[in-house]
């Protein structure tokens, strides 16, 4: 394969830096630090993460505090996504490096991955989320959004991912019919390290028991509600549900629940 012509490829990425070391390619892709992409003269690539160790105040260069705390934790600072080979045309070897930097861009990186917050912190972060992202004075790169959507993404790359939208379709009935004291949180009990998917059918039951709420409902709510969490669920990598034992069906019943509640809902 002829590197160089494929590094002039490349670097047409508009978000992309290349290295010709002589022995091979060095990609990165500026949406997501510390992923390289290395690419032998054969075609066959392989793709990491790899972390700096924190300094002594715990600190790494682009990274926000909970970043490198998440870091620290991991047992090794290098994260192997696995080797893929390109295909010997110039122009498909370049759709699939786009596509390989897209897929990673799109996905939940490995420093973004925090210890699940306690149960309260999730539920108080997904309503300020909601709110924020019905509010049209709100951008969507807004810091508290964007910190919202990290601490729900890393909530829900849990075994108790599907039971953490079930407490969140709890919380919207609590909502609508006023009731100071979420039922929910005492009831739930979610076990982030279990796999009980009893509070999906709980709250299915609960819905279904409360006609009233469905025509309450806000629509532009819960389809905003449905493609957040859908879109959270996306990111979570498939390195991870492996880990977890887990595939992204299972969040599926949670989220068609999300969606059949919408379609009850009359729209104006």
């Amino acid at each position: 394969m002829n590197l160089s012509a494929l590094a002039e490829r490349i670097r047409a990425i508009r978000t992309t830096d290349v290295t010709d070391t002589g022995a091979g390619l060095i990609v990165r892709d500026s949406r997501t630090p510390y992923l390289k992409l290395y690419i032998r003269p054969t075609g066959q690539c392989r793709s990491r993460w790899e972390y700096p160790q924190p300094d002594r105040r715990g600190r790494i260069p682009g990274l926000t505090a909970a970043d490198a705390a998440a870091v620290a934790r991991m047992p090794r600072r290098t994260v192997d996504l696995g080797a893929f080979r390109l295909p010997d045309d110039l122009s498909a070897a370049t759709d699939t490096v786009r596509r390989h930097l897209d897929r990673q861009a799109f996905q939940i990186a490995p420093h973004r991955l925090h210890h699940p917050a306690p149960q309260p912190k999730v539920l108080q972060t997904y309503r300020h989320l909601i709110d924020d992202l019905l509010d049209p004075d709100v951008p969507d790169n807004d810091p508290l959004v964007v910190r919202g959507r990290a601490l729900l993404a890393s909530a829900l790359a849990t075994p108790a991912g599907p039971n953490l939208i079930a407490a969140f379709v709890d919380d919207e009935v609590e909502r609508l019919t006023e009731r100071r004291q979420p039922r929910h949180m005492p009831s739930i009990r979610i076990r982030y390290e279990g796999h009980d998917r009893s509070a999906v059918r709980n709250a299915a039951a609960l819905l279904a028991a409360s006609r009233t709420v469905l025509s309450a409902a806000d629509p532009r709510r819960l389809d905003v509600m449905l493609t957040t969490l859908l879109d959270l669920v996306n990111r979570v990598p498939d390195r991870v549900l492996a880990a977890n034992r887990m595939s992204r069906v299972e969040y599926a019943p949670a989220l068609a629940l999300i969606a059949w509640w919408s379609q009850q809902v009359p729209r104006s």
